[in-house]
This record gives structure tokens, sequence and C-alpha cells, in this order.
């Protein structure tokens, strides 16, 4: 059996999660990813314990209204202002600085979720 270190097991999840933000759903980058989070058993090869899995395989399986890639539109690209922007940028806060109001928006989010950033 092959193991794994915590830096591998760390790697593949910031890469699956960075290409769901990045590439659009039906893209085909994205495409085998989104069709491997909403089936069966994707949780028991996911570097987590699958007991802190179990809310998002049971959200990833839920149908709603909107589409995937209605609400990556949404979400991440707009036209309006855009809910969760992937990250902050000069183009979304009002000063137009690089640490302006979407950085600290991100910031606080995350101490908020107890997600270091260190």
């Amino acid at each position: 059996m092959t193991h794994f270190s915590q830096q591998d097991n760390f790697s593949v999840a910031a890469r699956v999660l960075g290409a769901l933000f990045y590439y659009a759903p039906e893209s085909a980058e994205a495409a085998p990813l989104v069709a491997v989070l909403t089936s069966d058993g994707w949780e028991t090869q996911w570097p987590l314990p699958e007991a802190s899995l179990a809310p998002l395989v049971t959200a990833f399986q839920t149908q709603c209204e909107e589409t995937h890639a209605q609400a990556w539109q949404r979400l991440f690209v707009g036209p309006w202002a855009l809910p969760s922007p992937p990250w902050g940028s000069v183009w979304l806060d009002r000063e137009s600085v690089l640490f302006g109001d979407s950085h600290w928006h991100f910031v606080s989010g995350c101490a908020r979720k107890a997600f270091s950033l260190k």
C-alpha cells in the first residue's frame, strides 16, 4: 500500500479545490472532478476523516434548481457582485488597493472559521 505524507495529501486537496474554483464545472479540467465528487465513495480516498466529510458528501449529491455551471458563474464570474470571489483583487475593492475591502473580508472570514493563513 502506498503511504502519502501530510504534505502530499494537502497538495492533492489544494489542487482539486483550486481546479474547482478556477475552471468552469463543465470544462475538460473540472468535469471529471465534479463527476467524482457527485458520485458515491470519493470520501474514502480523500485525505480527511470520512466523518468530517459527511456533510459535504450529502451537499454534493443534493439536487438543486441551479446547475453547477450557473452556480459557478454566479459565485466566481459575475456579471454582478460576486458573493464568493476566489481571491482579493484591486478590481473588487472600492479603494482600488491590493489590501482593501475584499482582502480584509477574506481574512476576517478565515478567522471566523478558524482557518489559519500562516
